[in-house]
């Protein structure tokens, strides 16, 4: 068994790093020239005419 314990130590700081690199990838903020463009299939909302009143509740 204790045989096996340098290669438990070396899988656990394989996976200290792995998990590292995520968080760090993860802390990034996506560049402009990454970010998706924006949908073509969303409806604009027209916005609400000052002098408009809100519809009365039933």
């Amino acid at each position: 068994m204790l045989d096996q314990l340098p290669d438990v130590i070396d899988s656990a700081g394989n996976v200290r790093d792995a998990w590292d690199r995520f968080k760090k990838k993860g802390d990034e903020s996506p560049k402009p020239d990454e970010l998706p463009p924006p949908a073509d299939d969303e409806p604009e909302v027209p916005p609400p005419a000052d002098d408009e009143e809100p519809p009365a509740a039933a």
